[in-house]
């Protein structure tokens, strides 16, 4: 993964954005530290939710060890796989509304009705992650007009928004950063790295995965090709 940078992921201490006056910090944690001795992904004012529609009670804690890798380096991934037929996990993810200035809070739900190409990733600022991002990007123009592009990954929305803008990336970068729920709910949540496991998800209009792609290698792309196919199977 090899991120370059002291701090979270894509973190500076100032920018020059509008939005955020040079020497002004681009994050506050507004989050009670005092919760974050609890569970995974339980803080202060969110109450923490132990299982999804459809899911297993235990699907939220099983560890699929060895499942991801990079390098020698053999990770632990937290989740159950999702399969084709399950139901989507709804979520509530952040997202760094330029226009506004402001955090905006977007939702599976927001999406019912359009077919979702979800494309999850470590982070941005990562090689790997940023090239996949961009062939994803690029490759928009084939989807149908109904279907939703959508990348997530738990670098912080700021950090996600100065991205697409220098890379000239028109679809949603989502933040998981707040809890692990995302990254347990999808079964993505590299338990070494606080970090989530390359995939790719296709949801169709009514809200069931028809396409799950796990990649293990950590350095690899995954099989662009065959997600676009189970899209045109659905549209």
């Amino acid at each position: 993964m090899q991120i370059s940078r002291n701090g979270p992921p894509g973190v500076d201490a100032a920018s020059d954005s509008p939005c955020f006056p040079e020497g002004v910090p681009l994050w506050v944690d507004t989050v009670d530290v005092s919760a974050r001795g609890r569970s995974p992904g339980s803080y202060v004012g969110q109450p923490e939710r132990r299982y999804t529609h459809d899911m297993p009670v235990d699907s939220q804690i099983q560890e699929r060890r060895g499942e991801a890798f990079e390098l020698d380096a053999h990770l632990t991934v937290i989740g159950r796989k999702l399969r084709p037929g399950d139901s989507a996990p709804p979520f509530e993810l952040e997202c760094f509304d330029a226009n506004l200035c402001a955090i905006k809070i977007v939702r599976l739900a927001d999406s019912d009705g359009q077919v979702r190409l979800i494309n999850v990733v470590n982070s941005l600022d990562t090689p790997v992650c940023d090239v996949e991002t961009q062939k994803w990007e690029e490759r928009r123009a084939q989807l149908p007009a109904d279907v939703q592009l959508m990348t997530i990954s738990m670098d912080l929305p700021f950090a996600q928004a100065r991205w697409c803008e220098a890379a000239d990336v028109g679809h949603q970068a989502l933040s998981a950063h707040r809890n692990e729920q995302f990254g347990r709910d999808y079964g993505v949540l590299i338990k070494e790295w606080r970090l989530l496991q390359r995939a790719v998800f296709v949801v169709d209009r009514a809200g069931r995965v028809v396409y799950a792609d796990y990649v293990p290698d950590q350095m690899a792309e995954p099989d662009y090709a065959v997600a676009l196919a189970a899209i045109r199977d659905i549209s």
